[in-house]
């Protein structure tokens, strides 16, 4: 799919005002060049880490001098990754990354936010979900149009496209872009994947990254329609919405467990991902998580509470699934284990 066939898809006119989060990386960049010859409007958006010191700056730059020649507003934020909050860095560099790209674009009045994923990224994130233990609706991988936790709407328009079919549309223009150093650092799971696995199952079966994006998208068919089946019981269920404030009395999140273990596993388990995305823990969201909290709504928890990612707690109560904030400190107990 060419980048004008998705936006035709996804109803984006050239009069849609995007803000493209342009890294200087070669997808970010050809992705702004694509778009600027399309004629769509358009704005570069550029999010400072607070890493790598002068490399980075250099990114900056990159993009503004691009942006620049190319008569495309640019926009920056700076955002600071290295104050740890339990997530690992590439996770925290990705929500802080996303709520600055949204305040700018709801700042600004953009429609959409637009990033450079592409189709080797979509086999990265499938391989890496799989071997992390993610559930069946983790394979769907990445969504060609998206929400940020904010409920901001973000498109894709590279999924469908090779990182080195970009890189070549590069090269026959004559333009150059910057590599991120930690795209090679072996201690980084996505750069290993990247450099050492894709490779070899390519030489195994050629076409394999295109395969393994293939079905990350009919994964994606199948989760949209049990997705939209949970989300049917779990609006009936819901009692109270939102994690409590440390301090506060209020009750967080309540649902009642009976419509949702009343369903089936398959529907069950989105119901309760969706339980844990509504309460804002999305981004610590894992297959095992999923397991532990399904077997302690259906009482096989071994207790009355169980702790979960981002020091919040499951709880019974009254017929009632809580999330709420732990008020133990969380060296106490041991995370993610039911008591």
């Amino acid at each position: 799919m060419t980048i004008s066939e998705f936006l035709r898809r996804h109803a984006v006119s050239r009069s849609h005002p995007l803000l493209l989060a342009v890294s200087g990386g070669g997808d970010s960049v050809a992705m702004l060049h694509a778009l600027s010859a399309l004629g769509q409007c358009i704005a570069a958006a550029h999010v400072h880490h607070g890493l790598r010191g002068a490399s980075a700056e250099l990114d900056l730059e990159l993009v503004r001098e691009r942006s620049a020649k190319l008569g495309v507003r640019f926009l920056e934020a700076r955002v600071d990754v290295r104050i740890p909050d339990g997530r690992s860095p590439e996770a925290r560099a990705r929500v802080l990354r996303y709520a600055a790209l949204e305040r700018l674009r709801a700042d600004h009045g953009f429609a959409f936010i637009a990033t450079g994923h592409t189709l080797d990224d979509q086999a990265e994130t499938l391989l890496l979900r799989a071997i992390r233990g993610t559930s069946p609706g983790g394979l769907s991988g990445i969504a060609a149009r998206a929400e940020t936790e904010a409920g901001a709407p973000v498109l894709r328009p590279l999924l469908s496209l090779r990182r080195e079919a970009l890189r070549n549309y590069l090269r026959t223009r004559g333009l150059t872009w910057r590599e991120d150093p930690g795209n090679c650092d072996p201690g980084v799971p996505r750069s290993r994947v990247r450099r050492d696995v894709l490779p070899v199952l390519e030489q195994i079966h050629p076409g394999a990254t295109e395969r393994l994006a293939a079905l990350a998208g009919r994964a994606q068919s199948d989760e949209a329609w049990l997705s939209r089946q949970a989300k049917e019981v779990l609006d009936r269920a819901v009692l109270s919405a939102g994690l409590d404030e440390p301090g506060s009395d209020a009750a967080g999140f309540r649902v009642r467990i009976a419509p949702l273990a009343g369903l089936d596993r398959p529907l069950r388990l989105r119901a309760l991902a969706q339980v844990l995305c509504r309460a804002g823990l999305v981004e610590r969201l894992s297959g095992s998580h999923l397991d532990r909290l399904d077997r302690f709504i259906r009482g096989a928890g071994g207790g009355r509470s169980l702790s979960l990612p981002a020091d919040s707690l499951a709880v019974r109560d009254s017929g009632c699934l809580v999330i709420r904030r732990d008020r133990q400190p969380s060296a106490v107990r041991t995370r993610g284990s039911a008591r």
